[in-house]
């Protein structure tokens, strides 16, 4: 069945809801990369990043009856998967861990092409930026994932972590500068 390219998912999600399965694939293939990646760099394990995954994709075919276009449908994706990700966390107990990427799925995770903080587009070396944030402190690192990965604004970040906007600024500005220390110490040593 024919499916203009330029459909926005909110046409998608009417024509899903209308019986169409097709719609859903591809507002899923638009999602698959970046939020596999998300995911990834939150839980840093691909066994439980393909599971919290498949979780995300349930919860939101199961929502997706009650879904309002109130923001932007990644917005919302993101969220669901954030939430899947925090609820992994605490179900295991789990620590996050500053493991190296996985060279099997390196190439298919999102490139910082997207960024959109001034202060980290002039860091040229993406795969070291990739390991630097996977060190931050979960709070910062959280901020910095849906802020660049789930391009959400600050205001939707806040709203989906539940707490202030300023709160939400204040850890990207410290994500910032850690790491700003990072790279310095980085150039410093000569590494």
């Amino acid at each position: 069945m024919y499916m203009n390219p330029k459909s926005t998912d909110a046409d998608l999600i009417k024509k899903y809801l209308s019986g169409n399965e097709f719609a859903f694939e591809k507002l899923y293939k638009r999602y698959e990369k970046p939020l596999y990646g998300f995911i990834y760099k939150f839980v840093r394990n691909k066994a439980v990043t393909d599971d919290v995954f498949q979780q995300t994709w349930h919860k939101v075919i199961r929502a997706l009856p009650k879904y309002t276009e109130r923001g932007k449908f990644s917005s919302w994706v993101f969220g669901i998967a954030n939430n899947a990700c925090i609820d992994y966390v605490r179900r295991k107990d789990v620590a996050l861990k500053d493991e190296a990427f996985s060279a099997e799925r390196m190439d298919e995770l999102p490139d910082a092409d997207g960024m959109q903080d001034d202060k980290m587009i002039n860091m040229e070396d993406k795969l070291w930026l990739k390991e630097a944030v996977s060190k931050l402190p979960p709070e910062q690192k959280q901020v910095v994932l849906l802020r660049l990965y789930a391009e959400m604004s600050f205001k939707e970040i806040a709203k989906e972590l539940n707490c202030s906007i300023n709160t939400v600024l204040g850890r990207m500005h410290y994500a910032v500068n850690h790491l700003k220390k990072m790279n310095y110490e980085v150039t410093k040593n000569g590494l």
